[in-house]
């Protein structure tokens, strides 16, 4: 199934990219992270990790609760200390990573180049919670070097959101989980959404209401749920993430609905994945143009609007040789996906940011 331009124009940047000369060893700084990326030698090859957070790492997602605020402190003074002997430190969004950042600011004039790999940064309602947030986070942006983004429009909703100068926040994809992972993909009798961040579950579930088809929800949370009249076709589930996976290869149709007026929505991971497997996918969101093109690899709908959701689920349902091309599109599309492409363009980040001409 031939892509469209747009389409084949992001499989030929990420060839090209892959392509990309790398920096010789004898130049490339030295990566301090706190960033797990499983099994990829391309990562580990290249970072360093701190003393001890594989193990921390290991323990927090094993206890999904929130970690207390001091064992953040004593994990971002150890990062901080650690820091002085690299030439770049790479982060998440974890309160441990801010608390860095902030350190950095007010505790020292030279800073360690730091990138933020992803931005998870969110403004609450309310007019003195959101201003002690925003000067929060210009606080920790004004610290830190780079602040990757996962969509285009995002670079520019955060710099006038934050009051920042062009420059800070940099656009890179977001990578898929499921490479290298095997999954039987079949087509059952059933509509698949999933995830907690940043899902609007009460708008699909408003969708689903009449539709032809069952549909499972599998979440961790059940707040998203709160007060919900749960239809009869709907099924609610918790999944380890080998049979969040096997359901999600196995549904007829996989849909990330996402909640609207976010800096941040999240569910980039839950469309990579499915469109990945060659899943057709529907996505209610604002910020995933740069990686679904709507009509070809994927439907996108408006986030928040039930009739526009329930329309374009049935519509896909009514026409399963439609869906299906779809969803060989989507996996056509979808090595732009990779996590080496990501990887790639993190190190060229990390270059940039630590040659000795940028230091200060």
């Amino acid at each position: 199934m031939p892509l469209s331009h747009t389409a084949a124009a992001a499989v030929e940047e990420t060839r090209r990219q892959c392509e990309e000369p790398q920096t010789s060893r004898a130049v490339r700084p030295r990566v301090l992270t706190t960033h797990v990326k499983g099994n990829h030698p391309s990562w580990h090859t290249r970072v360093e990790m701190l003393d001890g957070w594989d193990e921390e790492y290991r323990r927090r997602r094993n206890k999904p609760e929130l970690q207390s605020v001091w064992n953040d402190l004593r994990w971002s003074w150890k990062l901080f200390r650690a820091s002085r002997g690299y030439d770049v430190v790479v982060t998440g969004s974890e309160r441990m990573a801010l608390i860095f950042a902030l350190l950095q600011r007010f505790l020292r004039h030279d800073r360690v180049p730091h990138i933020f790999i992803e931005c998870l940064w969110r403004l609450p309602e309310g007019r003195l919670r959101r201003w002690r947030r925003r000067t929060l986070l210009r606080w920790v942006a004004q610290a830190a070097s780079r602040i990757v983004v996962h969509a285009r429009r995002q670079v520019g909703a955060y710099e006038s959101a934050l009051g920042m100068a062009p420059g800070k926040f940099v656009f890179l994809r977001c990578q898929s989980s499921l490479y290298g992972a095997a999954y039987p993909v079949r087509v059952a009798d059933y509509v698949f959404a999933g995830g907690d961040s940043g899902r609007d579950y009460s708008t699909l579930i408003e969708a689903a209401r009449g539709l032809s088809c069952r549909v499972v929800i599998a979440a961790l949370g059940r707040d998203h749920f709160r007060g919900l009249v749960i239809p009869s076709n709907v099924e609610i589930v918790t999944l380890d993430p080998e049979e969040f996976n096997r359901t999600m290869a196995g549904a007829k149709l996989v849909v990330v609905p996402l909640k609207g007026g976010l800096l941040h929505s999240g569910g980039h991971q839950g469309f990579e994945n499915a469109m990945t497997a060659g899943k057709t996918v529907v996505v209610a969101d604002e910020w995933a143009e740069d990686y679904i093109e709507n009509g070809m690899t994927g439907i996108l709908v408006p986030p928040g609007d039930p009739t526009a959701l329930r329309v374009a689920i049935q519509a896909l349902l009514d026409n399963p040789e439609g869906a299906r091309a779809m969803g060989q599109r989507a996996k056509a599309a979808s090595p732009a996906f990779d996590p080496e492409v990501f990887f790639r363009g993190v190190f060229r980040l990390a270059e940039e940011v630590g040659s000795a001409d940028l230091r200060r």
